[in-house]
């Protein structure tokens, strides 16, 4: 239904319901100050969160950081995923070509 806008990144609920969401984002060259990341579901409703750890990863590392969520959303009720590290510079990439990164929701129930 044209419900994920690859302009904005933004998922729209067409109904309301719970829906599973599952993503996993490939990061490389995280910054080797870095002692923890975070990949995060941001709903209208409610924020979840996964903690990764980096620390001692060289910059050449590549880091898989996953999230799986059934959330509650209510009809145009908004869904899209975040990327954060605690410290370091702002030097990560998110690799998308292939099957490396990904980002997936359907209405459960």
């Amino acid at each position: 239904n044209a419900d994920f806008n690859t302009s904005t990144h933004l998922f729209t609920a067409p109904v309301t319901g719970k829906y599973q969401f599952n993503a996993a984002i490939s990061i490389n060259n995280v910054d080797s100050s870095s002692g923890y990341g975070f990949i995060s579901l941001v709903t209208s409703n409610r924020n979840y969160y996964n903690y990764i750890g980096v620390a001692h990863m060289s910059q050449d590392d590549r880091r898989l950081m996953p999230i799986s969520i059934l959330a509650d959303l209510d009809a145009s009720d908004t869904a899209s995923i975040k990327i954060l590290f605690n410290t370091g510079t702002a030097q990560a990439d998110i690799a998308t070509g292939g099957v490396e990164s990904h980002f997936s929701g359907y209405l459960a129930c």
